[in-house]
């Protein structure tokens, strides 16, 4: 497994290029491979223990509770990612929450 920092162009962006993804790391995409990864479902476990409080945030409320579960997933050590050809694509903070309020089916 190797795990790479590669410089863009942009100041401070910084892609992180994997070839293997780790257990705790949320895969992006459809399909039985991105639902039964380890990090995706342990995702969705993660969802379904803030549910109830997520159905009854207001709409920036539920915003920094998809945001602690991105920060959670990271403390342990995974990282969202995306296929790009023959890499796997550390995506942004957003895109990252994005997946998370899918989970949750709204944010």
């Amino acid at each position: 497994m190797r795990r790479e920092k590669v410089q863009t162009s942009q100041p401070k962006a910084t892609v992180h290029r994997i070839e293997t993804p780790k257990v705790n790391d949320i895969l992006l995409g459809r399909g039985k491979g991105f639902t039964s990864h380890v990090g995706n479902i342990q995702l969705r476990k993660l969802v379904m223990d803030n549910l109830a409080i997520y159905e009854s945030a207001s709409y920036t409320e539920k915003q920094y509770v998809s945001e602690g579960i991105v920060r959670l997933v990271h403390k342990q050590g995974g990282l969202f990612l995306k296929e790009d050809e023959t890499w796997w694509i550390e995506v942004d903070g957003e895109t990252a929450r994005n997946k998370v309020c899918e989970q949750g089916h709204s944010c």
